[in-house]
Order: C-alpha cells, then structure tokens, then sequence
C-alpha cells in the first residue's frame, strides 16, 4: 500500500506562468485539499509536503524596459543579501543587508532565511555568480540550519536528473524498494560525462549519505562513486547496510554465506 498519495497540477501554457499564478495556485490547492480532506474525515490532520525534498525557486527575468546591466546587478545583489547575512552571523560583517535593501526587501529575506529552522540551507544561485549555501544567518537573530551527521555508505536506485546550476548538479535517486526519494548533489565538472548515459537507470551511488531517525536515507553528498546496477560481488557495496557483517569483515561475511571452511 501507498504510504503518500500525490495530487499535481501544472500550469501549461506557451509563455512561462507568472510568479504570482504559480504561488496563487499553490496557497489554492492547499486550501483545495484541505477542505475535501475536512468533508471526507471531519478534520484536517494530513500534512501536505512539497512532492521533493528540495524545493528550487526559479525566477526568471527578461530585458523588457530593463537594461541587462540593471538585471544583472538586481540579482547579484539579491545574492549577496543573503551572504551578507551569513557573514554577519559569522562576525564578518557588521552589516546585515546591503545598501540596495530596503525595508519591504529585508522583511521578505528575513521571512525566506527564517526558514533555515526546518531546512539543512538555503542554496542561492544568481545568473554569472557561483552558487552559495547559506546555513547560518543574522536576521535580527541567529539562526541556522539543521546539520544532519553522514555515514559513508552506498544507495541503489533509479537516478533522475533534477537540474544542473552551475557548478552543481541536483539529481534524485527512487531508492529500490522502498521508492523513497534520495537526493543526489554532484560536482557537476567531476560528473557531467560519468552521468551522461545513466539517467533513468538504476545505479549504485557512494557517497556520504545522510539518515532520518527512521534510518531512511534522505541525501548523498560527496560522491566518490557512481556506476550501473550490475551483478559485483558484495564486498563492494560495503555501507550498503550498516552493521549487517557484525564484526566480521565483508570477505569473512560472505565466505560464512558460502559455507567456506
């Protein structure tokens, strides 16, 4: 049986949708969801999740009346709002915001960086900027992100390509067996040719892998290796379940499978 049931809505049209369409849409089929889920049970109790771990914000924005140059310096200094922030909560800085902030501007990056309470960063990526995560900042007061520890270990699952910003890209794995989703961030110069032909294909990826109290893997950072599902003698997915040898070493481990003297 399901475990979670998805309902997903998509805006198709021959123009990209509005920011404002999109988020109308979201804050609607919440409430949309809700109110059925009231009528069919007599209360809301059900916690409606974004569909992927990650949640990307992209706003785009074209040369309509705006020069380039201004565009540019419109999102570089988005950027470095949220940096500022981070070095301030650092001491690097003695300035929250730059000067470009006012204060509708420092009240929604206060409200977006807020959130930093229930996430591991806030990953920000201008146009022609490097991308930075941000995992503590000063909004008035510090706050950080959770840091989850990581074990090095391996996942075997179907790998999808989720997008590729600059020096990154962010894929997912569906884990064989229990279809969870595994998030997936690759250095995208190590990486590009080795992934190439491997989307949508189930592979063994290794890595430093971070875990849910429930023991489910939620991401792998730091990968070292990626290759097609195959039939390789086990001792090479050593981490592939933590603690499964006891004792023994993976060569001991599977000679006792054999029944090896």
């Amino acid at each position: 049986m399901l475990d979670e049931y998805a309902l997903r809505l998509t805006l198709e049209a021959q123009e990209r949708p509005s920011v404002k369409d999109v988020l109308d849409t979201i804050r609607d089929a919440q409430v949309l969801l809700q109110e059925i889920e009231c009528a069919v049970t007599g209360e809301n109790k059900a916690a409606w999740l974004w569909e992927e771990p990650d949640a990307s914000v992209d706003l785009v924005a074209s040369v309509n009346g705006v020069s380039a140059e201004a565009l540019d310096r419109i999102v570089a200094t988005a950027q470095e709002g949220f940096e500022q922030a981070q070095r301030h909560a650092q001491g690097l800085s003695a300035e929250e915001w730059p000067a470009e902030f006012g204060a509708k501007a420092r009240a929604a990056a206060q409200r977006i960086l807020s959130r930093l309470d229930r996430l591991d960063a806030i990953a920000v990526e201008a146009s022609n900027r490097d991308r930075v995560e941000i995992r503590t900042a000063r909004i008035g007061r510090t706050i950080k992100g959770k840091a989850r520890p990581r074990t090095f270990a391996t996942v075997e699952g179907d790998l999808q390509m989720i997008s590729r910003g600059g020096t990154v890209i962010h894929a997912g794995l569906r884990e064989t067996g229990t279809n969870a989703y595994v998030r997936v961030t690759l250095d995208a110069e190590r990486w590009h040719d080795d992934v190439a032909g491997l989307w949508d294909q189930r592979v063994i990826v290794e890595g430093r892998v971070a875990y849910a109290e429930s023991g489910r893997p939620l991401s792998v950072a730091d990968v070292t290796r990626i290759a097609p599902r195959s039939g390789r003698p086990l001792s090479e997915f050593e981490g592939v379940a933590p603690g499964l040898t006891g004792d023994m070493s993976a060569e001991e481990f599977i000679a006792a499978i054999r029944g090896d003297e």
